[in-house]
């Protein structure tokens, strides 16, 4: 979904699914897929390239998975940067219920 593809909403996420990101309270009301295709797109919006990749993961454990991302970004201000971050999922059955992100505020270096 962060790439683009919103359309994964509807099946990748439960009816109910609520994320939490690390210092971020505008996003506590977001509730289901409709919700969180919105914000993203809203979010993408702001940046000429945005393109996320895992770095490190998934790793599964049980109803939980979680990861390190990285995501290279072009915007007006900053140019062309890396930056990441953490996500942990639970699971319900096949799709994800929740999710808690923390993203890195530092500007990774190549």
């Amino acid at each position: 979904m962060w790439n683009g593809d919103l359309a994964l909403g509807q099946r990748i996420l439960t009816p109910s699914f609520r994320i939490h990101f690390g210092g971020r309270d505008d996003t506590d009301s977001l509730r289901g897929p409709l919700d969180l295709t919105r914000f993203i797109d809203s979010f993408r919006s702001g940046y000429r390239e945005l393109r996320y990749r895992t770095d490190v993961g998934p790793i599964f454990d049980g109803s939980h998975v979680a990861c390190r991302w990285l995501a290279d970004l072009t915007d007006d201000v900053r140019g062309s940067v890396t930056t990441g971050g953490i996500d942990i999922l639970r699971l319900e059955g096949d799709r994800i219920a929740e999710a808690w992100s923390v993203s890195g505020s530092r500007i990774l270096s190549s």
